[in-house]
């Protein structure tokens, strides 16, 4: 499950790390699915041709402010203009923070044209 986390018109990113998948790229953390939450569902073929499913949540009100809670698989968070995400950001959290910016509520990330 995937989160993203809009604030002033920014999104929030956090850079993986020590989890054995993609570390040292950015990705919008992620999580568990309550009921009525996902706004999104993602057919996503990960760079190892692996299908995954990803189902997104957004969120632009809540309490408190975002922190790393698991230092030992995050190295960093910070919010990201969505015309300035970094480049190094895992194409599923970019197909995701695309999606929501244009009201799709499907997409699909690294499957071929055809």
């Amino acid at each position: 499950m995937h989160l993203i986390l809009i604030r002033h018109g920014q999104v929030l990113l956090l850079l993986r790390a020590n989890t054995g998948f993609a570390d040292g790229s950015w990705s919008v953390p992620g999580g568990c699915l309550d009921a009525g939450e996902p706004f999104l569902l993602c057919h996503h073929a990960n760079p190892d041709g692996q299908a995954r499913i990803g189902v997104f949540f957004a969120a632009t009100r809540w309490s408190g402010e975002p922190v790393n809670a698991e230092p030992g698989k995050c190295d960093k968070i910070d919010w990201f203009p969505f015309d300035e995400l970094p480049g190094d950001l895992l194409t599923c959290g970019r197909t995701g923070i695309d999606a929501y910016r244009h009201g799709r509520p499907f997409s699909l990330d690294g499957w071929p044209a055809g």
